[in-house]
């Protein structure tokens, strides 16, 4: 479920300082009574917050309104600094995505939140096509993949849109002489946004997962991600990591993808298409 928070900001100094203020004689009232508070209680006549809370006494709550007392019909308290602050707006803040998509006879489909994703794709060929929608966005594109017979460093391409945008993307691989992967160089753009980054296996135990790092950056914002492939009849593929300290955990089977997602949208179609390739 995605839950977006969006708080417009008020207008000036006018707003923050419509809240009526407490009388100059109900100040004059206050102060004096805490005067004589402080002298029964043998403290200082000046005391600060800072130095009764290191002392470790308690300190009497201002008389006046704060958030949420309304109703009790007294007027807001505030300093001469509080009052001369401009409001500050809240940024926009979006939660981790649930992502729960099923595979379908031509690809997937479910929610990622509460956004559709439906892609139908062909595993990545010399011609592999996608079109749907990622996240509520149209998508759609394909790819061109040089042969690697008698070629170790063959180049792919992919031109498509990304909600309307245009995606232009570059995959230089370099293979060994057996074909394993060395690493490979993504570059280009999706909707808007510039990416680049190198994949290259990680060390990883012999009987184990084959294990794909990914390191690089989306518009200036760094991705750092593991790829690990597991094969046999538990077959799955996992994606975990973070894209400028967002959270990405996605992890395929032969029936679907399921995970959550904190990372850039134009990003996700990428991932959960690299992750089918394997399955």
């Amino acid at each position: 479920m995605v839950t977006v928070v969006d708080v417009t900001p008020c207008c000036g100094f006018a707003v923050v300082q419509a809240v009526s203020a407490v009388t100059a004689s109900e100040r004059a009232i206050d102060q004096r009574t805490a005067r004589e508070r402080r002298a029964r209680e043998g403290r200082p006549a000046h005391e600060s917050i800072a130095t009764a809370l290191s002392l470790g006494r308690s300190v009497p709550a201002r008389r006046g309104r704060r958030d949420g007392d309304a109703s009790r019909g007294l007027p807001a308290v505030r300093s001469s600094f509080e009052r001369h602050l401009p409001t500050v707006a809240l940024t926009r803040v979006v939660l981790v995505a649930i992502v729960d998509l099923t595979r379908t006879a031509a690809g997937l489909a479910g929610a990622v939140g509460e956004l559709p994703f439906d892609l139908q794709f062909d595993a990545p060929n010399s011609h592999a096509g996608v079109r749907g929608v990622s996240m509520g966005v149209t998508v759609e594109g394909h790819w061109h993949i040089e042969s690697n017979f008698e070629n170790v460093n063959p180049v792919g391409r992919f031109i498509g849109l990304y909600d309307d945008s245009q995606v232009l993307l570059c995959n230089e691989a370099h293979l060994t002489p057996d074909y394993a992967l060395r690493h490979a160089d993504l570059s280009g753009s999706i909707g808007g946004e510039e990416l680049m980054a190198r994949i290259a296996p990680v060390d990883a135990p012999a009987h184990g997962p084959m294990v794909l790092g990914v390191d690089g950056q989306i518009d200036r914002k760094v991705i750092t991600l593991l790829a690990a492939v597991h094969t046999g009849r538990t077959a799955r593929a996992q994606i975990t990591g973070a894209v400028d300290g967002r959270q990405v955990n996605l992890v395929a089977t032969r029936s679907g993808v399921a995970g959550t997602y904190d990372a850039p949208a134009p990003l996700l179609p990428l991932l959960v298409m690299a992750l089918a390739y394997f399955i």
